[in-house]
């Protein structure tokens, strides 16, 4: 992509953002013919064309409807742009569609559910695919210093007020993370199945004053010196870079498991929907679910015999705050063995809560070869009457009635 070839209101744009645009590009991999990227959050385009230029075929999503200009430029460069809200909606695509996923200065302005988005990044990427996320470092020295003499982070009350409170709540930073969280938020977080690996993680100095801007505030000795104390710290302290990039891989082999491939239910309510009360207390959950009568089972089949290594699923109780949390166990086993054959137990503590949480099981070398796989569910039933609820059932538990995500060893 030439900058000249962009309009003249985004030159300014793309001559600040220049820097990190060549850091990010460094993080994606070599494409092999016919690879695809999905840039989530593509506007205004200049990654998705610098994507395309070195050998991608680029896809881009955009939570906004794109200004018809913007689109016409897309189209001539072969890049189709999709729409939909990334924390709310599912992404218009299919399961493993793309070999990469650019999700770059997005992160900070999901002001929903971030774990949403990365769950349907997962879902599309395909096994061994590569997410290359960018944001804002919350450690960066620059916000630290600012602190530190009484300043704020965020822009001067004098600002304009749209750039102050923009129209649009997605335009401002709703939340900005460290090297830490954002590790955890893609490795270790039990609120969806996804579960990426981070391979490399850069500090990067992308949004550093250079030295040029250092000699024009020397006239400033107080800000000229703040400037190079910046430089030095972060030169000297990588996490205290203002930005922060990582490449993280989907897992190979991965699998989903419909739950129209579940067979030989037994031991469920009726499938229910939930749907946030009128004042708004709490969110409705997102994925439709079945109570458990306590002990419940099903049939799963295997979609990675011989590779299969663990089973990711939701489950919660969605009952009131005295109620005390289920305990039981979750097995797994060959259907086809003897009913007393072997089976891997997995303990099972699920306190009353308004989410679902992501149980892992693991599967063990007995198992990954079966045809399918027997899940039990056994917990101590609790009746909702008991706790002024007109509900006259005995419940156990709620298994989240999506699809479970199945891992390689």
């Amino acid at each position: 992509m030439n900058a000249a070839s962009l309009p003249s209101a985004e030159r300014p744009y793309y001559a600040r953002h220049r820097r990190r645009y060549a850091e990010t590009l460094r993080l994606l991999p070599p494409p092999a013919p016919g690879a695809a990227l999905l840039d989530v959050g593509i506007m205004p385009g200049h990654l998705a064309l610098q994507a395309r230029d070195a050998g991608y075929a680029v896809t881009g999503l955009s939570n906004l409807a794109p200004p018809a200009a913007f689109r016409e430029r897309m189209e001539r460069a072969d890049i189709r742009v999709a729409r939909a809200d990334i924390e709310t909606d599912p992404f218009p695509f299919p399961d493993d569609a793309f070999d990469t996923v650019l999700f770059c200065e997005v992160l900070e302005h999901c002001y929903r559910d971030p774990f949403a988005a990365l769950e349907e990044i997962f879902r599309v990427l395909k096994p061994g695919g590569v997410l290359i996320l960018t944001t804002p470092n919350l450690a960066d020295a620059g916000k630290i210093a600012a602190l530190l003499r009484g300043r704020s982070l965020h822009r001067p009350l004098d600002a304009p007020l749209e750039i102050l409170f923009p129209p649009r709540l997605s335009y401002t930073h709703f939340r900005e993370y460290t090297a830490r969280e954002l590790r955890s938020l893609l490795e270790t977080q039990t609120r969806r199945r996804y579960r990426f690996r981070v391979e490399r993680r850069v500090y990067s100095s992308c949004w550093l004053p250079g030295p040029h801007t250092l000699l024009r505030k020397l006239p400033r000795v107080d800000r000229f010196a703040g400037a190079a104390a910046l430089r030095l710290a972060a030169g000297i302290i990588p996490p205290f870079r203002p930005a922060l990039m990582l490449r993280a891989r989907k897992p190979d082999p991965a699998a989903w498991i419909a739950p129209d491939t579940w067979r030989e239910l037994h031991g469920f309510e009726d499938l229910e929907h939930d749907a946030a009360p009128p004042d708004g207390s709490r969110r409705a959950l997102p994925y439709p679910f079945r109570w458990t009568h306590g002990s419940a089972a099903l049939t799963l089949p295997n979609p990675l015999p011989g590779r299969l290594g663990r089973l990711r699923l939701l489950a919660g109780v969605l009952g009131p705050d005295e109620l005390p949390a289920r305990t039981g166990t979750v097995a797994l086993g060959d259907p086809a063995a003897a009913p007393d054959g072997p089976a891997a137990r997995t303990p099972l503590t699920l306190p009353p809560g308004r989410e679902f949480t992501c149980l892992t099981l693991t599967v063990p070398p007995a198992l990954r070869n079966a045809a399918a796989l027997r899940l039990t569910l056994d917990t101590a039933p609790w009746q909702p009457r008991a706790f002024g609820f007109p509900d006259d059932r005995e419940l156990g538990i709620m298994l989240a009635w999506t699809p479970i995500l199945a891992l390689g060893t």
